[in-house]
C-alpha cells in the first residue's frame, strides 16, 4: 500500500499534463 501512495502521485501529477 505504502509502494502504491507512491504511484498516485505520480499518476495524479501525469493525468494533471495529460488534461493539460
Amino acid at each position: 500500500m505504502r509502494k502504491e501512495a507512491g504511484f498516485t502521485l505520480i499518476e495524479l501529477l501525469e493525468s494533471d499534463n495529460s488534461k493539460k
